[in-house]
């Protein structure tokens, strides 16, 4: 398993965000459905580790590059670093433009399209990028063009606006707009050219659902080919490059050369650009769906969703959120009404611990005085009786040898109430009622990855790790009262209960090391349910490239 310790480690969250791009494909193909389309050609940033800072290769063919700088000799070229927040499971890597004169070109290979086999410029199109701007507001900015001021096409931004443009000569001109997301992420935006038919068709993207379509003739099957000496096109076929070099967040008019489309008044991209793709096709809207879903959708929140939680706390929030600790919007449970706030100074550090969702981050508690503190809530521990409960959530100690608890959650006071804990090696899952107490226990490792769910079923307690089920006990009563005392997490929170402590009050019992994705459901969940949240953890490919490995941890059940 991976090792995680306070604070960041380079290396660690470098091999964690590899892992997860070779499992890119796996996962797409597994648990998301129809495969990803991966374009003729693809640039992916996430994927470019150890290139060249001047040059950004295509993974599906290392020949086909986009030159940064406008010379080799300045500085001014797109940087590759650490994506901006985000909660897009695909992106984890991609490079920043500042607007201002940071170039991204093919002005060494400037035919890099139309020079595939068959020469594809009068055939169908797509391209797609997912970015994400500075501001919405700003002006004019180039996201994407190929080819010159008569034949060409491009992407552009402009006040909140994205536009999607494909021009043939004076033959003809489509034109398609629409208003971008103010999600404040990353936008997947994908432009296509159907030129199969006398009536030609652009399709304009966004976030995996068709913006607005635009229908013209662009050539008919009797007009000259403008840039090709005479030569008759493909019936309906429209030319969307003319040849000349492109541009990825500028223009290659900048080196020289036209831009495509006739970019007039449009200047360099602010903000970051994360993957280029060229398909050598007309996107259908399955298609773009599923390329969207392959990269945006955290599998793992998706999974805990569908089995409805009335709480749900990612704890993803970054440093500008640190003091709160939000539920996940889009949760049709308690909302607001569950939200909590950060005691003493946990730290929101970009390691995550799901191979999947690699950008959500974690918190780290420090074991001395970090914690999140819930008010009590009749959803979760104020109302009752409660005959059936699942707490689930992911953690890695810093170390589990203490002989004091460590509290990973609790609800409830000295006399009544639930909780997860870690004392002298093992995992605790406990419940007591008017200071009846049982539990469910198994050994656990420090400084090791672990996924928990711990669930009460009307007497019945079952405690599973890693999807497995590793321990059951039955209490002496099938349902919990009501119970006071407020909700924690990373600590104790005005009283608990522990298997070899009886009913305490106040605070304390603090939790050392990472804490991530916590959920409560008032539903017992099921075996299969769980090893599927697990899945949505560490997928398992049937192979992986180079000998990689995922090893699970090993849980010690223990007999009672």
């Amino acid at each position: 398993m991976h090792l995680y310790l306070k604070g960041k480690s380079v290396n660690k969250q470098a091999h964690h965000r590899t892992l997860a791009a070779l499992l890119a494909v796996a996962l797409a193909a597994g648990t998301a459905g129809a495969a990803e389309e991966l374009g003729t050609l693809t640039w992916n940033a996430s994927n470019n580790a150890g290139e060249s800072s001047d040059t950004w290769e295509a993974i599906n063919d290392a020949t086909r590059v986009f030159s940064f700088g406008p010379d080799a000799g300045t500085g001014d070229r797109p940087t590759l670093s650490t994506a901006d927040p985000t909660h897009l499971a695909g992106i984890a890597s991609a490079y920043t433009f500042d607007g201002d004169n940071d170039l991204a070109t093919t002005i060494s290979d400037p035919n890099i399209f139309t020079n595939l086999p068959g020469d594809p410029s009068n055939e169908p199109a797509s391209f797609e990028v997912w970015f994400k701007p500075t501001t919405l507001t700003g002006g004019n900015q180039i996201l994407f063009e190929t080819g010159g001021s008569g034949d060409g096409s491009s992407l552009t931004i402009s006040d909140g606006q994205i536009r999607w443009r494909v021009k043939n000569g004076t033959a003809g001109l489509l034109t398609v707009t629409a208003d971008l997301p103010t999600t404040g992420d990353f936008i997947q935006v994908v432009g296509t050219i159907d030129t199969t038919t006398a009536t030609d068709e652009a399709v304009l993207y966004l976030n995996g659902q068709a913006a607005t379509a635009v229908t013209d003739t662009f050539l008919s099957a009797t007009t000259t080919n403008p840039s090709g000496g005479g030569s008759l096109d493909n019936p309906g076929a429209g030319d969307w490059d003319g040849g000349n070099a492109s541009g990825l967040g500028s223009s290659n008019s900048t080196r020289g050369g036209s831009s495509g489309g006739d970019l007039n008044g449009f200047d360099t991209f602010d903000g970051q650009i994360a993957i280029m793709r060229f398909h050598e096709k007309a996107m259908s809207a399955a298609e773009v769906l599923t390329n969207y879903n392959a990269v945006a959708a955290p599998v793992y929140a998706t999974a805990v969703l569908d089995a409805d939680p009335i709480a749900y706390w990612r704890l993803g929030e970054r440093e500008e959120a640190v003091n709160s600790a939000t539920v996940e919007t889009g949760l049709a449970g308690l909302g607001a009404a569950a939200d909590g706030a950060y005691s003493g100074s946990p730290d929101v550090i970009a390691t995550s611990l799901l191979l999947t969702d690699p950008n959500n981050p974690a918190v780290h508690f420090d074991g001395v005085d970090d914690r999140i503190d819930i008010a009590d809530n009749g959803a979760i521990n104020t109302g009752g009786p409660y005959q059936t409960k699942t707490f689930e959530l992911l953690f890695n100690a810093d170390s589990v040898s203490s002989s004091t608890p460590q509290v990973l959650y609790e609800q409830g006071g000295q006399f009544t109430g639930m909780n997860l804990y870690i004392d002298e090696g093992e995992l605790h899952g406990g419940v007591w009622n008017s200071s009846n107490y049982f539990d469910v226990v198994a050994s656990i490792s420090a400084q090791t990855t672990y996924h928990v769910a711990f669930v009460w079923n009307q007497g019945d307690l079952e405690l599973y790790i890693n999807g497995a089920l590793v321990d059951t006990a039955t209490a002496a009563f099938t349902q919990v009262g009501g119970h006071t005392g407020d909700i924690a997490i990373g600590a104790m929170n005005d009283g608990s209960f522990f298997d070899d402590i009886s009913g305490v009050s106040g605070g304390g019992y603090y939790f050392a090391g990472l804490i991530d994705e916590v959920a409560l459901y008032n539903t017992a969940l099921d075996s299969t349910t769980i090893e599927t949240h697990y899945a949505a953890v560490v997928p398992l490919p049937a192979a992986l490239p180079g000998g990689l490995a995922l090893l699970g941890a090993m849980v010690l059940r223990r007999r009672r």
